[in-house]
């Protein structure tokens, strides 16, 4: 057999071996079960390359016409498949593999199969090539083709192909940033270069002298898929987090490439952050991480290390825990959702290719834990209570049983029953703080008015008055509601109208309390005045008593608190627990009378045609 040396072999057959080294490093890979997205097809494709160019070498390289005619039909195994494996590939990349079913691959491959199939029975019909030739009068020997109808559909779908590829590519590199874009750019060449080989050949003017276009520009495909393979990893390294996986996700996800600029994000993440997912891509991870960095941890993403450090911020954003290395986890507060935040530096190939924030909703075990935390504060409580208020009247009654055990005198029964009933009053008071404490489940707009009356209706008034200055409705647990109105009602025709006086000696005692007290009380109680009325998010319940001393406001809602000896100490606890059951807020003050002064606020209002004052005696 007789060959032939051309100042194209060498070129040719340089990118030859650049595929087949390629290829057999892809090879290896896949075999390896890497679980790298796409890497079956990455080697077909390349594989594809290295036989095309492979033959074609071998083609130019001969003499006779028959061995010619033959490496130029082996050629068509790469070539006629080339684009197939090339637009599968893609569709993996751009995180589209969902599309790859069977039919697909049965659409993508039919017409390579075909293509084949004629190539290789063309002296049959001569509708691939209308002739074929040997052209010896130029300096070498060249294999001149003349393209049938065949041949225009296999160039047809093949221009195709790579068309569609590359309009998938260039979309995906819009969004794309850093390594990833490097790696598009590469294949965007290695694509359209022997696209533009192909027209050329087709329908441009070519010498006969001349080697075919389409091969030529292999080499700049071996090249441009080549050097990322090594140093990009390209076909290895696919797109940070596959969109299917990230929608698939309950959690929040969003990768940066290592300039901190987003390159996905998922609909968890945005829903989370309440952006979009479009709105999130191509901005920077900082700026979109703000209700997240509490303004206190700060991102610095630089060029080749990219590492994070502490920024100098003022005095009132001093960096509490910056994120070293690109890794950290803290805990955020958006609205009413706590969030944990994981980031995560990303690495491929030895190459850091940017960060992963994952984001993982904690609202439900954060206010488990909440919750856990009241019930053992409770416990404390309660404990701390039976250990030392109830101990007070269990010893009175130890030491009146034992008098008179000894004197037989049964004046001490009363002491007796005076301890009972106290012991029996705190544990009324604390099952009724232990209940107030416990989570609402459901809330309901509930008419101020209405509840106030209803409220006032239960209560021993004892003559006192009550004006409602507003019918606002709120949000609220109706039963606990009421009982949070009970209490400060109470309250306020117990400490409202001042200290009792000393019992004058005159009094005349009837049944444990003297006559002239409960005359005098009546009257006391009956020149107080309570109102309650509307306040911008919230309500408030005021009297014109004697108040609360300024130093005493900030402690009347603990527990034991009390400056009656009879009293529990627990009335306005109960309130506090009811308050922060249902999100509120509760502050004592001063009302314009000099009197006590209530403000819940932080409600929930319900809008309602406001009613005129109702004043009940």
């Amino acid at each position: 057999m007789t060959w032939q040396w051309t100042v194209y072999t060498l070129p040719l057959l340089l990118a030859f071996g650049l595929l087949c080294l390629v290829a057999v490093y892809l090879a290896v890979r896949w075999r390896q079960d890497e679980g790298v997205p796409g890497i079956a097809l990455a080697t077909g494709l390349v594989t594809c390359l290295a036989v095309t160019l492979g033959w074609y070498v071998l083609e130019l390289s001969a003499v006779p016409f028959e061995t010619k005619v033959l490496f130029n039909q082996l050629q068509y195994l790469g070539l006629a498949p080339l684009t197939a494996f090339m637009l599968a590939y893609v569709l993996v990349y751009i995180g589209r593999g969902d599309l790859l079913t069977p039919r697909t691959y049965a659409v993508l491959f039919v017409p390579p199969l075909l293509t084949i199939l004629a190539v290789f029975t063309y002296d049959l019909h001569w509708q691939f090539w209308t002739d074929v030739a040997v052209d010896t009068n130029s300096t070498y020997a060249m294999l001149v083709n003349e393209h049938g109808t065949a041949y225009l559909g296999f160039f047809a779908y093949t221009a195709a192909y790579a068309f569609t590829s590359l309009g998938l590519l260039v979309r995906k590199a819009i969004d794309a940033r850093g390594v990833h874009r490097r790696q598009i750019c590469a294949m965007i060449v290695g694509i359209l270069a022997p696209l533009t080989g192909g027209f050329v050949y087709v329908f441009g003017p070519i010498p006969q002298h001349y080697p075919t276009p389409t091969y030529v520009a292999f080499v700049v495909t071996a090249v441009a898929f080549s050097w990322p393979v090594f140093r990009l990893d390209l076909f290895g390294l696919v797109p940070i987090a596959h969109r299917t996986l990230l929608e698939q996700m309950d959690d929040g996800v969003v990768a940066c490439d290592e300039n901190g600029v987003i390159v996905t994000a998922n609909e968890g993440a945005a829903t989370m952050l309440g952006s979009t997912q479009s709105g999130m891509i191509g901005a920077h991870v900082e700026d979109v991480l703000v209700p997240l960095l509490d303004k206190r941890t700060r991102f610095e993403f630089e060029d080749e290390t990219a590492t994070t450090n502490e920024t100098e911020l003022d005095e009132d954003s001093i960096p509490e825990a910056a994120i070293g290395d690109g890794d950290g986890e803290w805990t955020a507060t958006v609205g009413n959702r706590v969030i944990d935040v994981s980031v995560t530096r990303l690495r491929q190939s030895d190459q850091p290719v940017g960060r992963l924030v994952t984001l993982t909703d904690v609202t439900e075990r954060h206010t488990r834990t909440q919750q856990l935390q009241s019930q053992n504060t409770y416990l404390d409580e309660f404990a701390e209570v039976v250990s030392h208020d109830i101990a007070t009247p269990l010893g009175v009654i130890e030491n009146r049983a034992q008098l008179i055990e000894l004197t037989n005198d049964p004046e001490h029964v009363d002491d007796i029953f005076d301890s009972t009933e106290r012991i029996q009053q705190l544990m009324d008071d604390l099952l009724e703080l232990a209940r107030q404490g416990r989570a609402i489940d459901e809330i309901e707009p509930t008419d101020l008015e209405s509840i106030v009356r209803e409220t006032w209706d239960g209560v021993d008034s004892e003559g006192a008055g009550l004006v409602v200055e507003s019918s606002s409705r709120v949000l609220a647990s109706r039963s606990r509601c009421r009982q949070l109105l009970e209490n400060l009602l109470k309250n306020a025709l117990i400490h409202g109208p001042g200290p009792q006086p000393e019992p004058a000696e005159s009094d005349e005692v009837i049944g444990g309390q003297r006559e002239g007290n409960s005359v005098a009380s009546a009257e006391r109680a009956a020149d107080l005045t309570i109102r309650v009325g509307a306040l911008p998010g919230g309500f408030y319940l005021e009297d014109d008593g004697v108040g609360i001393p300024e130093a005493d406001r900030s402690t009347v809602f603990e527990q034991g608190y009390t400056d009656d000896p009879e009293g529990t100490g627990l009335g306005l606890a109960i309130v506090a627990r009811i308050v922060d059951a249902h999100g509120w807020s509760i502050r004592a003050t001063e009302s314009e009378s000099g009197g006590a002064r209530f403000e819940v606020t932080d409600v929930e209002t319900v809008s309602n045609e406001d009613g005129a004052p109702v004043a009940t005696r």
